[in-house]
C-alpha cells in the first residue's frame, strides 16, 4: 500500500484518489484477489481506475508516461502502457460492482477538456464548446455518421477529439495566432502521436458546422471559411551548406 500512495504522490494527485486505492485493495485483499509481488504497471492500472471512479480522469497513455519515467525498471512507454491494459482488464473482472465509471472505456469529456485546455495555457472559456463539439462527435461516431479516426480506438481516440476540438475552437475563437497550440503542444500535452490529431482534425474538419455550438457558430461564420484545411507540422528544414561560391544549398538538393 506504501507503493501506491508514493505513485498517487509522484502524479501529484489528489488525497482522495490515494484513498479510492486503499479501498480497492482493501476488497481485493477481503476476497483473496490482492496478490503479490505487483509491479509498478499494476499500480498505475488501480489509480487509473481510482481517477475514473472520482471523475478525475487519466487517460491509460498520460499515466504510462509518467509510470515508465518513474519505474524502477528500464521500460519503454509502450510496453508499460500494455502491462498497464493488462491489468486493468483484471482489476476490472476482479473489483466488479466497485466500479461504475471504471468499467465504461468513454472517459466524459469534461474530465479531459479542462486540464488539456489549462495545460496549453488558453482560457477556461474554451471549455464548454470543446466539450460540447467532443460530446457531439462522440454521439455521431458511434452512430457511424462520422468515420472513425483512429483505429485504436479507447483513450487515444478520445484525446484526439479533444485536442481537434481545441483546435478548432481556439481558431474560431479568434485567439491569437501567437497563443494557439501548435500540432506538436497538442500532442506534448495528451501524449499522443501528432498524427493521430492529425487525422481526428481531417475527418472532422468537413462537420464541423454540426458539431459547433450554436452560439458558437453564429459568432464565428465568418471565420469558417478560413478555417484550416488541416494541422500538419510544418515541413522539415533541409541543413544547408556553403557551396564554393559562399550561397548556401540544402543538403539533399
Amino acid at each position: 500500500m506504501d507503493k501506491a500512495r508514493r505513485s498517487v504522490a509522484q502524479l501529484r494527485l489528489s488525497e482522495i484518489i490515494t484513498e479510492r486505492c486503499l479501498h480497492f485493495m482493501n476488497v481485493l485483499s477481503k476476497s483473496n484477489r490482492l496478490g503479490r509481488g505487483h509491479q509498478a504497471p499494476w499500480y498505475y492500472a488501480v489509480i487509473y481506475l481510482a481517477c475514473r471512479e472520482e471523475n478525475m480522469g487519466r487517460t491509460i497513455r498520460e499515466l504510462a508516461h509518467s509510470g515508465a519515467d518513474n519505474s524502477d525498471h528500464a521500460v519503454s512507454e509502450d510496453d508499460f502502457e500494455k502491462q498497464m491494459s493488462k491489468c486493468i482488464s483484471r482489476l476490472r473482472k476482479a473489483l466488479g460492482s466497485e466500479l461504475r465509471q471504471g468499467q465504461n472505456t468513454y472517459i466524459n469529456p469534461d474530465e479531459l477538456a479542462q486540464r488539456y485546455v489549462g495545460k496549453l495555457q488558453l482560457s477556461v472559456h474554451l471549455c464548454k464548446p470543446v466539450v460540447d463539439f467532443a460530446k457531439k462527435a462522440h454521439q455521431l461516431r458511434k452512430s457511424t455518421l462520422i468515420p472513425a479516426w483512429c483505429s485504436s480506438g479507447g483513450d487515444e481516440e478520445q484525446s484526439a477529439l479533444i485536442m481537434s476540438a481545441i483546435s478548432v475552437v481556439a481558431y474560431l475563437s479568434e485567439v491569437p495566432d501567437s497563443d494557439r497550440p501548435s500540432l506538436d503542444q497538442l500532442s506534448s500535452v495528451a501524449k499522443i502521436s501528432p498524427n493521430s490529431i492529425s487525422r481526428a482534425y481531417d475527418v472532422l474538419r468537413p462537420h464541423v458546422e454540426v458539431l459547433l455550438p450554436e452560439a458558437l457558430l453564429s459568432r464565428s461564420l465568418s471565420r469558417l471559411a478560413s478555417l484550416p484545411q488541416t494541422i500538419r507540422p510544418p515541413p522539415a528544414r533541409l541543413p544547408v551548406v556553403p557551396n564554393k561560391s559562399g550561397a548556401n544549398v540544402p543538403v539533399g538538393r
